[in-house]
């Protein structure tokens, strides 16, 4: 469980990454032009890890944090509205042990980063993918982290560490923070392009 909880912990690094609107588009990746430049789509290699049958996830840590408490809600008064950032990865057997290094150093970073309401960690082994939600005070407070430190460096090994993955952010009133589940981050992550 530890382990999965720093894994999933990377993700948060990249919430947001590449995304230019805050509604649910997101990025995750480029379009494919084809062979030689033809502008033909090109069928992406990972489709199958995305169709996986999630059934087996699991949340290694409810959403909760400096701003956010999983039994009462916000610990203050509720802003109007909030960040929400969700991000997906698929790790390479192979570079675990890398991965985990470096989402122990991005954990360190989050848990330093102001801003930062909650979030909360989860994945399925059996799908070998990791998931995250955070949710932010701003915009701002989100490209400050994603912009920074130790998550730098993981954006940077991130095409080496993992397979595919997916990253988006949207806009979420308190009520919808409140009502925030692990289906609706996957609706929104779904939508986006995977990406490297």
């Amino acid at each position: 469980m530890k382990r999965l909880s720093i894994m999933t912990a990377l993700l948060v690094l990249a919430a947001g990454c590449g995304d230019e609107a805050s509604d649910g588009g997101g990025g995750g990746g480029g379009e494919g032009t084809g062979a030689g430049g033809g502008g033909g789509e090109v069928a992406d290699p990972y489709e199958h890890l995305y169709a996986c049958d999630d059934a087996g996830f699991a949340e290694a840590k409810p959403l909760s944090g400096p701003g956010y408490d999983p039994m009462t809600g916000f610990t203050g008064t509720a802003k109007a509205t909030y960040v929400v950032s969700a991000t997906q990865i698929f790790v390479k057997p192979e570079k675990q042990d890398a991965f985990f290094q470096q989402a122990g150093k991005v954990a360190v970073q989050l848990g330093e980063t102001p801003g930062l309401v909650a979030f909360a960690l989860g994945g399925d082994t059996a799908c070998g993918d990791s998931r995250t939600m955070a949710v932010w005070e701003s915009e701002d407070a989100l490209y400050e982290f994603v912009g920074s430190g130790a998550h730098v460096t993981a954006m940077q090994m991130a095409p080496d560490l993992g397979f595919t993955g997916r990253t988006t952010h949207w806009n979420a009133t308190g009520e919808e923070v409140k009502a925030l589940t692990w289906e609706k981050a996957h609706e929104k992550l779904a939508a986006i392009e995977s990406g490297y």
